[in-house]
């Protein structure tokens, strides 16, 4: 019984927020014909970034796409899985792109790109487990960032 396509995706469960927009316009008249019902799916969520990533389509977007959408390499980390639908309910999403390290160990050095979240994380990613009488240069949980020297 609604007299716009808003009240009409609130009466459906979807509530549009300041950030979102579908297609057909929320503030269109429902009387009017709209012809295909709205798309709930079209409306666009704004990321951590303030960014807006946008879902629209008839096909489910898988997270896969998200981070191109949002200026990112495919290389950064994202917890939800690239073959996951994305969810049309407001979700907690990390995000972490790749950090360039360098990691001196034994005298060598070597340069890693990693989307690890800390110092410990990234040894443990190389393989690297600190033994009893090794000495970091930084606590295991420091966090990683970019051209950070680990030795």
């Amino acid at each position: 019984m609604s007299q716009d396509v808003r009240g009409a995706l609130a009466d459906a469960g979807f509530a549009l927020g300041a950030h979102d927009d579908v297609t057909p316009a929320a503030n269109k008249s429902v009387r009017e014909g709209l012809g295909d019902p709205p798309d709930p799916r079209s409306a666009f969520w704004p990321s951590p970034s303030t960014e807006s990533c946008s879902t629209s389509g008839s096909q489910p977007r898988r997270s896969g796409t998200l981070l191109p959408s949002l200026g990112l390499t495919r290389s950064a980390y994202s917890s939800l899985p690239a073959s996951e639908t994305l969810p049309l309910t407001p979700t907690a999403l990390t995000v972490r792109t790749a950090k360039s390290v360098t990691l001196i160990r034994a005298g060598k050095s070597d340069s890693i790109e990693s989307t690890a979240p800390s110092v410990g994380a990234l040894l443990a990613e190389q393989g690297i487990t600190v033994g009893p009488n090794d000495m970091l240069s930084m606590p295991a949980s420091t966090p990683l960032t970019d051209l950070m020297t680990i030795t």
